[in-house]
């Protein structure tokens, strides 16, 4: 016998993505640099398409002088940026649809720094995906936060610190 379990509608897991080579150790980058690999995340989408039409980026540091443009690439295509730079967080709304499980790129543009140049010196920081407004783009359904179980269901989104773990006994969702 062969088992069919019908969904209604989809779930988004987003995971950043430690292995992916250019953003798998920390660096050190250089002021006035444009569209710089920072981060890259794995958004996993199940049951159906998922139609992401908001991010927000979260940074552990204010980064509102040394940043002057935020985008989001899958590949080598830009899906979503921002030039509206927050302290500590920033939004990308521009829609995007994530099939299965993509591998996407956070890019920055830095500052210059010196003499008449808004940057400032040895500002350190890390990114995260927050905040994500999603639908299935099948049911039209929209997305919630997830309820802080193990198990990410059917309306939820997800967020986990480590794709290359593996370990969702930690799913973490807000």
């Amino acid at each position: 016998p062969r088992t069919v379990t019908v969904k209604g509608y989809g779930s988004l897991t987003v995971n950043v993505d430690n292995l992916a080579n250019e953003t798998k150790y920390d660096t050190w980058q250089l002021a006035g640099s444009e569209m710089v690999s920072v981060a890259s995340f794995k958004l996993k989408a199940d049951n159906e398409d998922i139609k992401v039409t908001k991010v927000k980026v979260d940074t552990s540091a204010d980064v509102s002088q040394n940043i002057s443009r935020i985008a989001l690439y899958n590949g080598g295509t830009l899906v979503a940026d921002t030039t509206n730079i927050g302290a500590t967080q920033s939004t990308l709304e521009q829609d995007f649809t994530v099939a299965g499980t993509q591998t996407y790129t956070l890019k920055v543009t830095f500052q210059k720094i010196g003499k008449d140049q808004p940057g400032q010196y040895n500002v350190q920081t890390t990114f995260k995906l927050s905040g994500i407004e999603a639908e299935g783009a099948s049911s039209g359904e929209t997305l919630a936060a997830g309820d802080n179980d193990t198990t990410v269901e059917a309306g939820e989104i997800a967020y986990e610190d480590d794709w290359a773990t593996g370990d969702y006994t930690n799913v973490s969702k807000t």
